[in-house]
């Protein structure tokens, strides 16, 4: 029984080593302009986190902040997984560990939304 569990093992080792080399550097970014409406460029504005509750009556969110990002005082928007913007977001002084509180200026946010800092270019 040993023996099997062993060469299972050794057979998932090898299987996650061959996808390693074959899927490395496989995920790539646009760093160009925007075409479409509403559609942001990912170099342009960095990731704070991801929305993980939403109350839209109160218009309030919980953001999930990613490690070593402090709150912002700068504008911030919600958007989905075609980097389409969903709302608009404010920083609120309520901050408990990796979560912060935010205002939901504009739009509807959706749980699981990436947050990124409105940075307006010219």
């Amino acid at each position: 029984m040993t023996r099997s569990l062993f060469r299972s093992a050794r057979v998932l080792a090898v299987f996650a080593a061959v996808n390693v080399v074959a899927f490395a550097g496989c995920q790539t970014f646009s760093s160009g302009n925007a075409d479409a409406e509403g559609v942001l460029s990912p170099a342009r504005n960095p990731t704070i986190g991801y929305v993980v509750w939403v109350d839209h009556a109160e218009k309030t969110a919980v953001v999930h902040l990613a490690r070593g990002v402090s709150p912002s005082i700068y504008p911030m928007i919600a958007r989905n997984d075609a980097m389409v913007e969903t709302a608009r977001l404010e920083a609120t002084d309520t901050r408990q560990g990796q979560t912060m509180g935010v205002r939901v200026v504009n739009g509807f946010p959706n749980t699981g939304d990436e947050v990124v800092l409105l940075r307006e270019t010219e």
